[in-house]
């Protein structure tokens, strides 16, 4: 429900905020992969192509066409395939993405991570 403390209970587990009393233990090997509900972090002005191949987190040296997906160089549009872009979107600013499809373009971002937690505050909040 509303008002509850989700949204509380994930930053302290992100670090964002401190509790008011007691400590928040994180294990050594926690790798989050944190959904941003704002979408703060997505450049209306840029294409799709260009907002995962800018990504310094998975951009590949000197492949203009491919970005690291958890270690691994994928084809841009094929990866944007798997998240139901299609190569026209590709090359579309995101802008002219609906809600839902930002948060899909986000989704990709946060899958092409090494992680061993999904962090997802509110992914459908449109």
């Amino acid at each position: 429900p509303n008002g509850a403390g989700k949204t509380t209970l994930l930053k302290l587990l992100m670090g964002e905020i401190l509790p008011d009393t007691g400590t928040v233990a994180i294990g050594t090997n926690l790798l989050p992969a944190i959904f941003d509900q704002s979408r703060a972090k997505l450049d209306p002005e840029m294409t799709l192509w260009d907002s995962l191949t800018g990504d310094p987190e998975m951009r590949v040296s000197g492949k203009a066409d491919q970005v690291l997906v958890r270690g691994q160089p994928r084809h841009v549009v094929g990866y944007l395939k798997d998240f139901l872009f299609d190569e026209r979107q590709a090359r579309a600013p995101v802008k002219s993405l609906s809600g839902g499809e930002k948060a899909r373009l986000l989704l990709a971002k946060l899958m092409a991570r090494e992680s061993n937690l999904l962090i997802l505050d509110e992914p459908t909040n449109d």
